[in-house]
């Protein structure tokens, strides 16, 4: 919602999807637009949609990343934008945050793609400059941290400048909580949960610590009031998740 007080208007707009659903941006060009209506002015031209594709950095990303399994990712930069290489697919990429990516193709859109610098702080590429730091979001006198670990729902790859371990091993103990949760709501939706790495993960990109029985904390901050409950359990597979407010209720389908 953008509201101009002095020359009494305002606008409103929302849309039906988990990705920027307050459209500032719309709101902002429609009070622009009464205000010059309003003075007899010309009309401001129409602002320019960014390009989800674009990439500034893309060369950053490129390079071939290598499951524990032997399977690989190779992100092929051309010019700003990037794309994947996986087995045989030309899988295109459009940016949400800096290393965090969503593919408009399938079944790659089920997950999004998440870049990790060798810092192995997941944040790290799109952190805010401190004042030590520089426009790029590298620290004066140290070294530009590489990306090198990119991981997809439950898979995860590391490329050469990767140097820990290099393990990707079930957690068998954790396996029943894997699975589809909906809820019957527009604005939750449905979120996977996945194993990875010994540990769960909500769409690949929350992590679960364990506080409990059943009892996970949502968020990679410790001081997190955010709790995922599971519920319900059958054959040792929880049928619902309260998180947020809302109750996910398993569901057999992909």
């Amino acid at each position: 919602m953008v509201v101009d007080l002095d020359a009494g208007f305002g606008a409103f707009a929302s849309v039906n999807a988990k990705h920027g659903f307050r459209p500032n941006p719309v709101t902002l060009y429609a009070v622009q637009l009464l205000n010059a209506e309003a003075q007899k002015k010309p009309l401001p031209p129409r602002p320019l949609l960014p390009d989800p594709t674009f990439v500034a950095d893309a060369g950053a990303y490129a390079k071939t990343y290598t499951s524990p399994d032997g399977r690989t990712i190779e992100a092929v930069a051309n010019g700003y934008s990037l794309f994947l290489s996986i087995g045989g697919d030309k899988v295109p990429l459009e940016m949400i945050e800096p290393g965090v990516f969503i593919s408009p193709l399938r079944p790659y859109a089920k997950f999004p793609f998440v870049f990790t610098r060798a810092s192995g702080n997941p944040t790290a590429a799109s952190s805010v400059p401190s004042a030590t730091e520089n426009a790029a979001g590298s620290k004066e006198n140290e070294p530009h941290r590489l990306f090198a670990e990119l991981v997809w729902g439950p898979d995860w790859f590391a490329s050469s400048d990767y140097q820990g371990a290099r393990d990707n091993s079930p957690a068998s103990h954790l396996a029943g909580y894997a699975g589809h949760y909906r809820a019957e709501s527009p604005w939750a939706g449905s979120l996977r949960v996945v194993v990875r790495r010994g540990g769960l993960w909500v769409d690949g990109t929350t992590p679960l610590s364990p506080i409990g029985p059943g009892l996970f904390r949502a968020g990679a901050e410790a001081w997190s009031p955010e709790i995922a409950a599971f519920h319900h359990f059958v054959d040792a597979k929880p049928q619902l998740l309260k998180l947020s407010g809302f109750d996910f209720w398993r569901i057999e389908a992909e």
